[in-house]
């Protein structure tokens, strides 16, 4: 429902301080409250200070996300306020209209300007009429926490050391490092003083984050420090404790080196680094930062990829996964211990990607490995070993531990956990695990007729043994009620790759239904920044030089026109390469196939925009500069909202997945940043926040 705009003045008359004719009075503004839902009254205050013996007056006028209808006006309401002689408080009542219809919380500012007899002091206030329909619009949520840790992943945790250990095989391999007992037992051979990590991974980025007084200290006999290549503000308070006092305005933007000088009888172990002011909860075995887990709390589901360290293919044996007590984590592989507890803190949703590899023969991951062996010998290496492959327990060791981490760490039976085998296994990025599938389904092509060799029906063969090793565990277990779901990642654009991986899931047969499996693509969108040779932003599919010509061309001539074009591109009706009613129609595609096969489409395991931005349009600094604003403006905010709103019509159970929240910032080259750290200001991330949990 629309209402008028109303604005009442209050004319309140406070006696002024004693008159300083040579200093003109500075005004302010400032709004209350900060933030309210559609239909809410916002009060606007004015005040005076200084010599108010005269009249005075400032203009003032809305701005911001927030339109003229947000205050069922034509146009966003502008005046004056006049304070006359004596009064130093004015202000007025600002209400928002309550609409029916979804769209994004909008800020607004209101701004002063031209000041009469007067000097403007605070000349903007800022506050958001929150969406009250977002409620009927917002999907799940789902997001990556491994790319989602502020300025670096140490950030996540309160010990920041836990992301060290970049050197774990060797120390092991050298016997400096215990593995069971999770102790450094002797330095290295050469017996110097080694580095154990550094820290301030964020440093180049944004510096004064860790600014203030840190702790470095352990258990055990020996000594350690902290290299920072500056020094005075690094000292030992006690045989086990060193302190740091960090300020890069004083010692510029150094690392924090950890290092081992001396390792006694006993060892070293339990190696903390952490902010001063983290120290009680620390104390209490707390783990992650409180500011990163409030984050992850507003998120439905958590998908913890990075952290897996899938992408690396690693792990050939379910012991190969990192062990609690190794002194750090590196390459993003968090114990599976950490990254449940993580889930369980949370409240969200477990999603873990699982470790593709498992049960194959160290000389075929060797050969799959080595790029300078033909790909056809890569593939056929693992076809040959299928037998032997499909024959190991390892995915049900595998299986076996995760359950029981879920079962002593109390992970709720109702709440769901999506378990996936790797990550984009057709993604060449990927070629490892994507070969080794490939593999799986020629040995397959060759012994079950109807079958191709395509890399996506080994996938979906090789998902249907985890799912059996999985179901087994929880049974073993006694867990059999748990909510789970094994998931297919597929390509969005190709919706023969769920078609092949359920061919696979059907051709392995096994205990595990069909209803177990759950179909997720993805939600990114592009198409107003970077070529592809089905964009049609101007009408047509043109050649990349003609596209870039021609894109170059309309920002000159009229840059509000060419964002204009974006968003229509984006928010057609009609399908066109990476919009919104293209992702609708392959994600319906997805959904149909699954259903067809009696599984589910659960929605999507990454998403935001995938516009990176052209690398030759990137070359003009005017042209970054209008992506960035672009990307951060209240348009980009529709787009999210039309994704959200297509997600909730395909079907209202969906998941939206966002790649990267809460990290470093947005750049030409990785779009998909949206919030960064503790900068939650934009019409995209107001997007977002409607979206998610409060």
């Amino acid at each position: 429902m629309k209402a008028a705009f109303t604005a009442v003045l209050l004319f309140l008359a406070v006696a002024a301080a004693p008159p300083r004719a040579q200093t003109p009075p500075a005004i302010s503004v400032a709004i209350t409250p900060s933030s309210a839902v559609e239909g809410s009254k916002f009060q606007v205050s004015f005040t005076r200070a200084g010599n108010a013996t005269a009249a005075s007056s400032v203009a003032w006028a809305i701005s911001g996300a927030a339109t003229g209808a947000d205050f069922g006006a034509a146009a966003l309401p502008k005046g004056t306020v006049t304070f006359t002689p004596g009064q130093v408080k004015k202000g007025f009542a600002l209400y928002s209209v309550n609409e029916a219809v979804a769209e994004p919380s909008e800020a607004f500012d209101v701004v002063l300007s031209s000041p009469t007899n007067a000097t403007v002091a605070t000349g903007r206030a800022t506050a958001t009429i929150l969406d009250d329909d977002a409620a009927a619009r917002a999907p799940l949520t789902v997001v990556n926490p491994g790319a989602s840790s502020f300025w670096s992943n140490e950030d996540a945790f309160l010990n920041h050391f836990l992301v060290g250990g970049r050197f774990y095989d060797q120390w092991v391999k050298d016997g400096t490092f215990d593995p069971v007992s999770g102790r450094f037992v002797k330095m290295p051979p050469t017996g110097a003083p080694f580095l154990l990590t550094t820290m301030r991974g964020g440093i180049t980025i944004n510096p004064d984050h860790y600014k203030g007084k840190w702790i470095l200290d352990w258990q055990g006999d020996g000594d350690l420090w902290i290299e920072t290549g500056s020094a005075g503000f690094v000292r030992r308070v006690s045989a086990n404790r060193v302190e740091e006092d960090y300020d890069p305005a004083l010692h510029g933007n150094v690392l924090a080196a950890i290092s081992i000088h001396r390792i006694g009888p006993g060892g070293v172990w339990n190696i903390r680094y952490y902010r001063a002011s983290n120290e009680p909860l620390v104390a209490a075995g707390a783990m992650f930062d409180p500011r990163w887990l409030g984050e992850m709390q507003r998120f439905h589901a958590i998908r913890f990829l990075e952290w897996t360290g899938v992408n690396g293919d690693y792990e050939l044996k379910a012991s190969d996964r990192p062990l609690p007590t190794r002194p750090g984590f590196f390459n993003g592989r968090v114990p599976d211990r950490h990254i449940i507890r993580a889930a369980v803190e949370s409240g969200a949703s477990l999603w873990l990607n699982a470790p593709a590899l498992l049960g194959c023969p160290p000389g075929v991951a060797a050969t799959l490995r080595d790029s300078a062996i033909p790909q056809a010998a890569r593939i056929d290496a693992v076809a040959a070993a299928f037998d032997q492959i499909m024959a190991s327990q390892e995915p049900l060791f595998w299986a076996r531990a995760i359950v029981a981490e879920l079962k002593a760490q109390g992970y709720p039976l109702s709440r769901p956990i999506y378990i996936e085998l790797d990550n984009e296994v057709w993604n060449s990025k990927f070629r490892v695990s994507t070969e080794f599938a490939r593999g799986i389904g020629k040995a397959l092509a060759a012994r079950q007729s109807g079958l191709s060799g395509h890399t996506r029906i080994g996938y979906g063969y090789r998902s249907a043994q985890f799912a059996a090793a999985f179901a087994q565990a929880l049974a073993e277990a006694g867990r059999s009620g748990q909510n789970w779901t094994m998931t297919l990642g597929a390509q969005t654009a190709d919706v023969a790759s769920t078609t092949q991986a359920l061919a696979g899931m059907k051709a392995f047969g096994g205990p595990v239904p069909p209803s177990r499996y759950g179909v997720a693509t993805t939600n990114y969108y592009s198409g107003g920044f970077s070529w592809h040779a089905e964009n049609k932003l101007f009408g047509t599919a043109l050649d990349a030089p003609t596209w870039r010509q021609r894109w170059r061309s309309e920002f000159a001539a009229d840059p509000a026109a060419l964002r204009r074009k974006i968003n229509a591109y984006f928010l057609s009706p009609t399908a066109m390469r990476g919009n919104v009613a293209w992702y609708g129609a392959k994600a319906r595609g997805h959904k149909a196939a699954a259903e067809a096969a009696g599984a589910r489409w659960i929605g999507n395991y990454e998403g935001d925009s995938h516009d990176v931005l052209d690398v030759v349009l990137n070359k003009d600094p005017a042209i970054a500069a209008f992506f960035a604003g672009w990307h951060e403006s209240s348009d980009h905010g529709q787009v999210i909202a039309a994704i959200a709103d297509e997600t909730r019509r395909i079907d209202p159970s969906a998941m939206m997945a966002n790649y990267v929240y809460c990290a470093g910032p947005r750049t030409p080259a990785t779009p998909w940043a949206e919030c960064a750290p503790w900068d939650k200001s934009g019409g995209d991330n107001a997007a977002w926040d409607a979206l998610l949990k409060p």
